[in-house]
């Protein structure tokens, strides 16, 4: 039976992959060699600024829905890219009538996001504990992409590897600003969760920030893997390649935004969790397991894959809600 369920998953995940990769509209290239060559030969901490100012965030509208007040918030990011990406963009749920929270988690979403559906269904039992949760878009999505482009995240993860790069050290720089801003805000427990894409930021921001609880699902941790030998690889390395980057210089360009390169992390292992699919085509277990012997955090894994952990969605709420309400 496990065989069988072990094909059906890594079947949808490789159908998927490949129809998303040859069918999604491609994004220009506008990077060059010399700007790849700037990733290669050096480390993450060389790329990633090393120290981050909390976020002078503002507040705007709010509306309500299923229970939920939704206030929409903003700050200039710490790092510039594109016209579009120099403001961060998101929203802060509460409860109504919950009272001031002295819990916030922030929830980073996955590549091709075009809303935070995902994020909306695990972040219940979160405000239902007086959690107060932070959702923010990633570079080149939602609100973040520019004009031309067809569809959320297009602009991120292209053949244009230099600019994948940079928007990922630009999200997890966005992350840390907001995690220190809720720091100043008051708030004495945080936790930060990422989802696929979301997992890698969410990784990359508890080595460079004290975060109290941390959640990492279906990670992306190793985006060369993820983005270049999966049934995603023609999306991104193949139209790297026909753009004459070298192929040899792409993985060592990738392990600047690849988290087991980091050492010595600000947050203690600890606090925290990765829930993998033991089928996963997209993001596999290797470099989740990997990672997590290295730093020696804890891992659960499901007989899933990438596109059908959403089978266990219930498990993954009650394994989010558990875990990032937990008091170090």
């Amino acid at each position: 039976m496990g065989v069988v369920a072990g094909i059906i998953h890594r079947s949808v995940d490789r159908a998927q992959g490949h129809l998303a990769a040859r069918l999604l509209p491609e994004a220009s290239i506008d990077s060059t060699t010399e700007d790849l060559e700037q990733f290669t030969e050096r480390s993450p901490r060389d790329v990633h600024p090393e120290t981050v100012e909390p976020a002078p965030l503002s507040f705007g509208a709010s509306s309500g829905r299923f229970r939920t007040t939704r206030t929409q918030f903003q700050f200039p990011s710490p790092l510039s890219t594109a016209d579009c990406n120099e403001t961060v963009v998101g929203q802060r749920w509460t409860r109504p009538g919950a009272g001031d929270s002295k819990t916030a988690v922030v929830m980073l979403h996955g590549a091709w996001a075009s809303g935070f559906w995902a994020e909306r269904v695990l972040a219940g039992p979160l405000l239902d504990a007086g959690a107060d949760v932070f959702v923010m878009a990633h570079p080149y999505h939602m609100e973040r992409a520019p004009p031309e482009s067809d569809y959320s995240g297009q602009q991120l993860f292209s053949g244009d590897v230099p600019r994948a790069i940079e928007g990922v050290i630009q999200s997890t720089a966005d992350a840390r600003a907001l995690v220190g801003a809720l720091r100043e805000q008051g708030y004495d427990h945080i936790g930060v969760s990422g989802i696929s894409l979301g997992g890698n930021v969410a990784a990359q921001t508890l080595a460079l920030a004290d975060v109290d609880q941390v959640v990492l699902t279906i990670p992306g941790v190793d985006l060369f893997e993820t983005m270049c030998e999966s049934p995603m690889a023609a999306l991104l390395r193949d139209e790297a390649i026909e753009h004459r980057f070298p192929e040899e210089r792409l993985r060592q360009a990738f392990e600047v935004i690849t988290p087991i390169e980091f050492d010595d992390l600000a947050t203690d292992p600890d606090n925290v969790l990765a829930l993998y699919g033991r089928y996963d085509e997209i993001a596999p277990p290797g470099p989740v397991r990997r990672l997590s012997e290295k730093w020696g955090f804890r891992t659960r894994a499901f007989d899933r894959g990438h596109r059908t952990i959403a089978l266990d969605m219930l498990s993954l709420r009650t394994a989010y809600a558990s875990w990032l309400l937990e008091e170090p």
